[in-house]
């Protein structure tokens, strides 16, 4: 009889382990899943490992139902303190079994209703999938477990109440997670206040050589003529920063009799916009800015100022159904404005705007100048609000300062560069480097992608002529979902990039570094779409080792993690964008433009590179 007592005993014991052991397993998937989001709000990473800019993950976590409404504190932090608290307390096994599941319970309920929340929203997120199955699996081990309460961590036996050990585990958790993201934002503040500072000293300097000023020269404006403070914005109808800009600084004009607001058109539509290169952003910002134009032909000042703050209303959206009863309910009469909008003379006015923000290097919007400095809005780096900002521009100009010419369309290429944060990227360290200057200039591209191609020849240029100023790495981003799902949403994939990037890196390790770049330029000198059996008989000649080793060691767990850091360290530098360029550490924005040939902007940004400190 005690034998049997015996080996039921053990039994329990080892049922008892199998499920504790099951338990922590999913939890610890939970708790991955949780920090992997949570490593976007530490500054680890722009988005998740495996989510483009376009993707679920990031649509959810950047979005409303990222965060606690009012405290702005992310969902992401509580799932990581959540599941961290349950793998505490079910490792203590400091509960009654029926108390500990109620905690669990709740915990379900919470990743159903996500799971709703991703169905009516339209996004999946992957690693939100991940965190909400795991936490659901392991409350189906609580459940389902053949004990009837868990072990107390007392010592003398008593049976504890896990609400306790969980508040204690989950705020300690939490307060972890607070000091680390304020740690990690504590360096980017200090640069962005740096940049907000610069960036306001510029705009009440008012040095103006006059020679861009024309570029800023616009038809229409609200508030005088003349004006002290003059502001200037190119806009897109569609574009919702442009209408946040627009409020916010018609409010000043509003306010104020020293300060006037022109617009100029910058759709981001491929239709009347010839330098999107054929791409489309915003589908009816050609029309919208035709309309206002129109508008403004038919009725002068008050028409534009009619429909300028009419389309902003509409988001720049309105159709073919609504649009002349929109028309009438204006004070125009559709029969007339209809025509005049599709016109050519409505399109000219809409590019002349255009080309004007080409020279200034514009390539998006809202853009902002201020007595003719860009107001750099999307560096984050302005702590100055506008309405403070436009008192000091005022007071600045009653002590003698004035307008400022703004950069042209090359010197904003130097200025995006200079002014841009220094990254530090993780895999630094183990990068194979092409020279031995003190100039570091990182690529991220695809082997198949032309502009990388393109890049590739001309900073080999450059390293002929500079080859004791600078060092060149070149890291893998290919634009291939079987192994990078963040370019699900790029228009043009290639595939078998992957292989050939990890064929690359295979390279590398089996040759070292000269074996490697002398791969890499092979596949770059080749055609598209590249063999993979000839890319891989060529690396087996280069390594001395038959083909089947090469594809070995390219198929391994390590070349394939090597791979995917470059692609984690490019999409935090850029989301989007391939290839992605650094020179010292810092992101060249635009590095082809008809502005400046590419070779002259790449040797002006190294010889400037050259004087500032690098990390190499």
């Amino acid at each position: 009889m005690n034998t049997k007592n015996t080996i039921s005993e053990n039994v329990a014991v080892v049922r008892s382990g199998v499920t504790t052991t099951t338990g922590v397993l999913f939890l610890l998937g939970a708790i991955t899943g949780s920090l992997v989001l949570a490593g976007t709000k530490l500054g680890l990473y722009s988005h998740a490992p495996g989510c483009g800019v376009d993707s679920g993950c990031n649509a959810i976590a950047s979005g409303p139902w990222g965060s606690i409404p009012g405290l702005r504190w992310p969902v992401s932090f509580i799932g990581v303190a959540w599941f961290g608290a349950l793998l505490g307390v079910w490792l203590c096994r400091a509960s009654l079994l029926h108390r500990f599941s109620l905690i669990v319970r709740l915990g379900v309920a919470g990743s159903c209703g996500f799971f709703i929340v991703m169905f009516f929203i339209g996004h999946f997120c992957v690693w939100c999938a991940v965190a909400h199955v795991c936490n659901i699996c392991f409350w189906v081990v609580v459940e389902f477990s053949s004990r009837k309460c868990l072990p107390s961590c007392n010592s003398d036996g008593s049976k504890a109440c896990p609400v306790r050990p969980f508040v204690l585990y989950f705020v300690l958790i939490t307060a972890v997670l607070g000091i680390t993201q304020f740690w990690s934002g504590s360096f980017q503040q200090k640069t962005d206040e740096l940049a907000g500072r610069v960036n306001v000293g510029e705009i009440l300097a008012g040095n103006a050589n006059g020679s861009t000023l024309r570029l800023l020269e616009s038809r229409r404006q609200f508030g005088p003529q003349g004006a002290p403070v003059e502001i200037v914005i190119f806009t897109d109808y569609q574009c919702p920063d442009c209408k946040r800009y627009e409020k916010e600084l018609a409010k000043i004009v509003e306010n104020r009799d020293d300060v006037s607001l022109s617009v100029k058109h910058f759709p981001m539509c491929a239709d009347c916009n010839t330098f999107m290169n054929g791409r489309t952003l915003h589908g009816n910002a050609c029309w919208a800015a035709r309309a206002v134009e129109a508008a403004a032909i038919l009725d002068g000042q008050s028409g534009w100022e009619r429909m300028h703050t009419w389309m902003f209303e509409q988001g720049g959206s309105f159709t073919d159904q609504t649009f002349e009863a929109d028309l009438l309910g204006l004070g125009f009469d559709p029969a007339i404005f209809v025509p005049l909008m599709m016109s050519d003379e409505t399109l000219i006015l809409v590019q002349d705007d255009v080309k004007d923000a080409v020279e200034l290097g514009i390539s998006f919007t809202p853009m902002v100048f201020i007595n003719g400095v860009e107001y750099l809005w999307y560096y984050k780096g302005q702590q100055e609000p506008i309405p403070s900002l436009v008192e000091k521009a005022a007071s600045a100009v009653k002590n003698g300062g004035g307008v400022t010419a703004p950069l042209n369309a090359a010197g904003k290429l130097y200025g995006d560069w200079r002014r841009g944060k220094v990254y530090s990227p993780p895999g630094g360290e183990g990068l194979a480097w092409r020279g031995t200057g003190p100039v570091e200039i990182i690529v991220w591209g695809d082997y198949q992608e032309p502009y990388t191609k393109e890049l590739n020849s001309e900073i080999a240029v450059l390293l002929e002529r500079y080859g004791d100023k600078v060092s060149f790495a070149f890291r893998y981003f290919p634009i291939d979902e079987s192994c990078n799902s963040g370019v699900s949403g790029y228009t043009i994939k290639n595939e078998g990039s992957c292989y050939l990037s990890k064929l690359v890196e295979a390279v590398f390790v089996m040759g070292g570094v000269d074996a490697r770049w002398e791969m890499h330029d092979w596949i770059m000198s080749q055609g598209r779409p590249i063999n993979p059996g000839v890319a891989t008989a060529f690396a087996a000649g280069i390594v001395k080792e038959d083909t089947k080793t090469v594809r070995a060691v390219t198929n391994s767990a390590e070349v394939g993690n090597r791979m995917r850091l470059d692609i984690l360290s490019k999409n935090q530098v850029r989301k989007r964008g391939v290839p992605t360029l650094t020179i010292g550490g810092k992101l060249v924005p635009k590095w082809r433009d008809d502005s400046v040939d590419a070779q002259t902007l790449l040797q002006g940004i190294v010889d400037e590179a050259g004087s500032e400190p690098t990390s190499k």
